[in-house]
């Protein structure tokens, strides 16, 4: 059974939306029954026949009269009262509670219209119009324009508010032009006689135009998503009132007009739509009715002023083709032709001026785009370029596809330790400038014959230098390249010596055999080299002779016939105990070493 009431109620939810489901959306839902039942009655006038009058002694005329001009107040009055709820809710944007207070007094004023109409027809049974009633109903559309341009938007761009004139402009001439010719001239000549219904009956439609201009304005404006959920509602509301005038006004003067028709059910309905609008904007949450209403919106601002020129242009060719005689009513037609020929070349001036500025801001665009990809392909080249000065290639590589860790076994390389040999005390000697500037080129210079022999640097510590041979290269195994690099190391830091007038001699230490190599720390991360190999040359280089090269005998052995050595003897290695050392003195004359 619960089951049953919870698929009920999810039934009524997706009916009904949430919005209405509190009092005032009961009240709504209320006077939508009630409209149900005035169009019921339009068609069977129950209480204003023969067989049964709402009030005996009046006749039928009046009863008629008295049930459709009250027929209205409820929804006008609901309407009003949900605005001006709103209008007074201090939760609200002062903005939007400025636009509601002044949209109520537009349905505040039709509602005393009504009354005032209602008074003279069927009270005093005297003819409405003119009256003060009128008075009432035109100032509902300058109150109602006020309320909608009041609506909180977004302000617009100068050449947007340009292109929304022009289209405001083409859509009121095409308007004036239909307005003006049946209905306007029309009506001026049947009133001949009468300055006061000539002004009176011209004023409703002018009105009417009036509202349309707001309509268009407030489909234009980029509205604030507080009232973009409420929008379809008023502007449904507000067709519907233009509807009903301009019906009205044409079959009064065909002598067509029949109170309680459906001109009649368009006003009231329209009141009960700017109810809703009023009930909709009180619920702040999104719904599909706000994507809707954009929908809409955009779509009636591209196609409304196009509609608007196939119109004008339309009625133009209907009148002209028809044979009408050059009266005032053709005249105006063709005047506002001319004005619609003016805008809409206008239109099309400012659309070609905004797609070449949009060409040369595209243009720019794509400058600016090629020379920032051409910037971030220089920093990529040079950023590359810094990694490859900390990372050998192939590990570099990996780090930029992602990997996290990197440690890679090598069952044999060559590692190269070099130190400067009474360093601390030069550095005492000398201005720091100096001494880093000296330290510089000594490394710049180790630098460039690592890249000469293809091997790879793996960092400096103060004034020692490391390098290892077996990491790259196309024959990355060649111990031969790490000899060829110690005893360059030699000759450059003896010419440098003989440039600065600084002695340079450097203590270096080498061994082959296995390491472990990978990546270590994340932000100023460092590719180093870990094992008994890399300790080992490491005791060769501090535990050898200044200006001398100290290998170990597994170097030694692969490098013997190729290379002079002199055998030190057996020396005491810290943490290795007793071991054989030798020093590299030169290459056998015979055999000449090429770098990879």
């Amino acid at each position: 059974m619960a089951d049953k009431n919870q698929i009920g109620e999810s039934t009524i939810q997706k009916l009904i939306p949430m919005w209405l489901m509190n009092r005032r959306g009961i009240a709504a839902g209320i006077l939508g029954l009630y409209i149900l039942f005035y169009i019921a009655w339009s068609k069977f006038h129950w209480g204003a026949t023969e067989n049964f009058r709402l009030i005996p002694s009046w006749d039928v005329d009046r009863n008629f009269a008295l049930i459709t001009d009250l027929a209205y107040m409820p929804v006008s009055l609901f309407a009003t009262l949900v605005a001006w709820r709103i209008a007074f809710n201090e939760e609200y944007d002062p903005r939007l509670r400025r636009a509601w207070f002044i949209l109520g007094l537009a349905v505040a004023a039709q509602t005393l219209g009504d009354a005032a109409w209602f008074y003279l027809e069927v009270i005093l049974q005297e003819q409405p119009f003119p009256s003060v009633a009128d008075i009432f109903f035109i100032a509902f559309y300058p109150l109602a324009l006020i309320g909608l341009l009041s609506l909180p938007s977004a302000p617009m761009k100068p050449i947007e508010r340009l292109r929304f004139l022009l289209d405001l402009a083409i859509i009121m001439i095409t308007t004036w032009m239909a307005i003006w010719f049946f209905i306007i001239s029309p009506t001026a000549a049947q009133y001949e006689n009468g300055r006061l219904d000539q002004f009176l009956a011209a004023a409703y439609p002018v009105g009417d135009l009036v509202i349309l201009g707001g309509i268009f304005t407030l489909l234009v404006r980029s509205n604030e998503t507080t009232v973009r959920s409420m929008l379809i509602l008023y502007l449904t509301g507000l067709l519907l009132n233009v509807a009903g005038d301009l019906a009205y006004a044409y079959t009064s003067l065909q002598g067509t007009y029949v109170s309680g028709g459906w001109m009649d059910i368009s006003w009231i309905v329209a009141y009960w739509f700017f109810a809703l609008a009023a009930v909709r904007q009180e619920y702040r949450k999104a719904s599909r009715l706000a994507e809707l209403s954009a929908d809409v919106i955009t779509r009636s601002t591209l196609s409304l002023p196009l509609a608007a020129i196939g119109l004008g242009y339309g009625m133009l060719i209907v009148v002209a083709g028809s044979g009408f005689g050059g009266d005032i009513a053709v005249q105006g037609v063709f005047i506002g032709a001319g004005l619609l020929t003016l805008f809409v070349v206008g239109r099309q001036a400012l659309a070609l001026w905004e797609n070449q500025r949009l060409n040369n801001a595209l243009n720019q665009h794509i400058v600016e785009l090629d020379q920032a990809y051409s910037m971030l392909n220089t920093e990529r080249d040079r950023s590359e370029r810094l990694l490859l000065n900390v990372l050998p290639e192939d590990v570099a590589t990996r780090l930029k596809h992602g990997q996290e860790t990197i440690a890679d076994s090598f069952p044999e390389v060559t590692v190269l330790f070099a130190d400067i040999v009474d360093f601390t005390s030069l550095s005492a000697r000398i201005a720091p400038e100096q001494l880093v500037s000296m330290l510089n080129r000594v490394f710049s210079v180790f630098d460039q014959l690592a890249e000469k022999y293809s091997l790879e640097k793996i960092k400096t510590i103060g004034d020692a230098y490391m390098l290892v041979s077996g990491l790259n290269g196309p024959h990355p195994d060649r111990p031969e390249a790490v000899a060829e690099m110690a005893l360059d190391m030699q000759t450059a830091l003896h010419t440098l010596s003989q440039i600065t007038g600084i002695e340079l001699k450097a203590r270096i230490g080498i061994d082959t055999g296995p390491v472990v190599a990978g990546v270590i720390g994340t932000k100023k991360f460092i590719y180093d080299l870990w094992g008994d190999t890399v300790n080992t040359a490491s005791r060769m280089e501090s535990q050898g002779l200044a200006g001398r090269i100290q290998v170990t005998q597994r170097y030694y052995e692969r490098l013997l016939d190729k290379y002079q050595f002199e055998k030190r003897g057996v020396i005491e290695v810290k943490g290795k105990g007793e071991m054989t050392a030798y020093l590299l003195d030169d290459r056998h004359s015979s055999d000449r070493f090429a770098p990879a």
